[in-house]
């Protein structure tokens, strides 16, 4: 028996409308994010002058949307007084005014800074520094060291970046008790945006003030550190290490 061949229908492809014709595939189109670049730091401001006692310690971290900021902070002890510091900072962080910055800090005042952060980001953990009675006894190499691992250790922290108490601690030339004033609401001060060059007659003045300033801080804290050492044992030093010393 012989099977009909059925015809094929031919489609008249003037009603296909826009159909007509073999319909190409659909073509994803996607925009690139551009990549934000990141600013380069500047490292030879932090290490300018610096001594074999300085230490300088590196920081990179990823934040959010893959954006990357980079910082380098450098404790250097200051020439003829070994409880002074400079501390030299430069960053790419968005949080800091000052890309660059240098001040100069006693040995307390990082104590207060870790106190202050401590008090204000309550749900934060900060970063510790060894007791001060021990870390004011060792040698002047470990203070460097301890002093930068702790500073490094703030700036690691995002969170803790955006305070205006670390922002003023190391890009200001304001006294603690200018910032504790600030903290208190008596102050309202700003990080200036405005760099001035670091050899200029005014930054040279700021200087020998402040040193001048710490100076005699440090001749009548020296004389209640000494009657200190002299009247408590190391067992019982050991077991005040909460106790708050004037240095």
């Amino acid at each position: 028996m012989q099977r009909a061949i059925k015809k094929k229908k031919k489609v008249d492809k003037s009603k296909m409308g826009i159909f007509t014709g073999r319909r190409t595939s659909w073509t994803t189109i996607t925009d690139e994010v551009p990549v934000k670049e990141t600013e380069t730091i500047d490292s030879d401001f932090v290490r300018k002058n610096s001594t074999e006692m300085g230490v300088d310690i590196f920081v990179e971290k990823e934040v959010e949307n893959s954006v990357r900021y980079e910082c380098l902070v450098r404790v250097e002890p200051m020439e003829g007084d070994s409880s002074l510091y400079s501390v030299r900072f430069a960053t790419n962080h968005e949080a800091f005014s000052l890309k660059k910055s240098c001040t100069i800090r006693s040995f307390s005042s990082f104590y207060f800074l870790q106190r202050t952060l401590a008090s204000s980001q309550p749900n934060t953990s900060v970063p510790k520094l060894p007791p001060k009675p021990l870390l004011w006894v060792a040698n002047n190499k470990t203070k460097v060291q301890e002093l930068a691992n702790f500073i490094s250790a703030v700036i690691s922290n995002q969170e803790l970046m955006l305070s205006k108490v670390l922002q003023l601690f190391l890009q200001t030339q304001l006294s603690i008790e200018f910032i504790q004033e600030n903290i208190d609401g008596k102050r309202s001060d700003q990080v200036s945006p405005e760099i001035r060059k670091e050899n200029s007659p005014i930054q040279e003045n700021i200087s020998i003030e402040m040193k001048g300033l710490f100076q005699e801080r440090k001749r009548k804290s020296y004389v209640d550190h000494v009657f200190f050492m002299k009247d408590k044992p190391m067992q019982v030093l050991l077991e005040d290490q909460t106790r708050d010393i004037k240095i």
